[in-house]
């Protein structure tokens, strides 16, 4: 974890002070490719392991209720906000701190 850490922090660090475009867009390529190896690994490491193929379908169910319970519950945290926002009679309040 703390190899994790150092190397995001001297990325940030070095990124800080090299701000050329046209190496910008080759380190931006060469993230996306990454990032494409990963999931690609991830994808093929899943796929040859027999115990996560025969629950796939447990695995999917959870996951489409992740899904669908997160956005129910971010709609409900935004009808809050809004409420806290507006005014009962649906006039824009200002600004948001005004009470």
């Amino acid at each position: 974890m703390v190899y994790i850490f150092l190397s995001l922090v001297t990325g940030i660090f070095l990124g800080f002070f090299r701000k050329n475009y046209i190496e910008q867009r080759k380190i931006d390529n060469l993230i996306n490719v990454s990032l494409f190896l990963l999931l690609f690994l991830m994808g093929f490491k899943l796929g040859a392991d027999e115990k996560v193929l025969k629950n796939i379908s447990h695995i999917g169910f959870k996951a489409a209720m992740l899904c669908i319970f997160s956005i129910a519950g971010s709609l409900l945290i935004l009808k809050g906000v809004e409420k806290k926002i507006y005014e009962p009679d649906g006039n824009d309040s200002g600004n948001i701190g005004d009470y």
